[in-house]
């Protein structure tokens, strides 16, 4: 196994990289070829991740994860959507019919999030917001749009590679598109424990919860991977399956 591992790592270097990136957009300019989708990239991302959504090594745990566990009868709240290529594949086991929210803060990546989802013929609400519980925030953009939420900083501290962006909690987002039971898919890259911390209240209907956890920092505490995934068991999930950090939680049924 350890061989295996380093086998696969060395082939990742070799493949996945901005140059290869470059040549796959080249031969694909209407989309890239993904696991049964068609993702398109804008200019200003990473060529490496061309890359990695040609090789398939795009969110490969939590995209494995989705077509195992999530419930296609429930809606679906989707955190940190990017560029859609995770949401395109929810769209795939999703009937039509289905309520399924797209959130992503930073508003560089919309048009190419609603391109790639209508391309895909997902139907979905995106929404341009960061998800917090009080006035805007604001948060720094990257090239790689791997990286997202957990570069927000504090309101004060503006600078120019950083744009202020409205707030939503997940508490508002049920309420305001009447969701009740559903799944729910996560990757804001740290900001996952403003809810976890601040809105219990939202994990009741969660059934099904798909996140990447990562290590971060609130009110002067540090908290690591093991700390969020005890902090999610607290709220009554139990821990199915993980790769990584990548975590398939299942709500704990009550007993009566």
């Amino acid at each position: 196994m350890p061989n295996f591992i380093w086998l696969k790592k060395f082939i990742s270097i070799l493949l996945i990289n901005k140059s290869t990136g470059f040549i796959i957009e080249k031969i694909y300019p209407d989309g890239i070829p993904f696991r049964g989708t068609k993702i398109k990239v804008p200019s200003t991302t990473s060529k490496s991740i061309s890359a990695m959504l040609f090789f398939k090594a795009y969110e490969s745990a939590e995209i494995r994860f989705i077509h195992q566990y999530l419930n296609p009868n429930l809606p679906v709240i989707e955190l940190g959507s990017s560029l859609g290529g995770v949401s395109c594949q929810i769209g795939l086991i999703l009937p039509k019919n289905a309520t399924f929210l797209c959130v992503e803060a930073n508003p560089s990546l919309i048009s190419t999030l609603k391109q790639n989802l209508t391309v895909n013929n997902v139907n979905s609400i995106v929404i341009n917001k960061a998800i917090g519980n009080g006035s805007n925030i604001l948060f720094e953009q990257s090239e790689n749009n791997l990286v997202g939420q957990a570069s927000v900083k504090n309101h004060s501290d503006k600078k120019s590679n950083k744009i202020e962006v409205s707030t939503i909690s997940l508490v508002q987002l049920c309420r305001e598109y009447h969701i009740t039971d559903f799944n729910f898919v996560c990757d804001i890259e740290g900001a996952e424990i403003q809810i976890l911390l601040d809105e219990p209240e939202a994990f009741v209907h969660i059934q099904h919860f798909i996140i990447e956890l990562h290590e971060t920092f609130k009110d002067g505490f540090t908290y690591s991977v093991k700390d969020l995934v005890s902090l999610i068991n607290k709220l009554s999930f139990e821990t199915i399956d993980s790769y990584g950090n990548v975590f398939y939680f299942k709500k704990i049924a009550k007993h009566i």
